[in-house]
């Protein structure tokens, strides 16, 4: 039988895989579509800094422009979570 996969689980896996830091920004994004927030949420406070959250930044905006129609990043046509996690990449940045 099939079990539910939770944001715990999610984490927990996380903390032990050993994936390019690349493919992390990329799951930042992926994960708002569960609504794993707190996922998003954890990596980012676990990897994102200074020194790379541009990248970061660039990755997230590639995934959201791909739900666009005009495959362009839009930030109000961001879903809730999204502009919140976006906005937290930003803080990172400016901060």
């Amino acid at each position: 039988n099939p079990r539910k996969i939770t944001e715990d689980m999610v984490i927990d896996i996380y903390k032990k895989s050993t994936l390019p830091i690349e493919r992390y920004f990329q799951c930042i994004y992926c994960l708002l579509f569960r609504k794993y927030i707190n996922a998003s949420k954890y990596i980012i406070k676990d990897i994102v800094n200074k020194n790379n959250v541009d990248a970061a930044i660039k990755e997230f905006e590639n995934f959201a422009a791909r739900g666009n129609d005009t495959g362009i990043f839009d930030y109000d046509k961001l879903f809730p979570e999204a502009k919140e996690i976006y906005n937290i990449l930003l803080d990172i940045k400016n901060n």
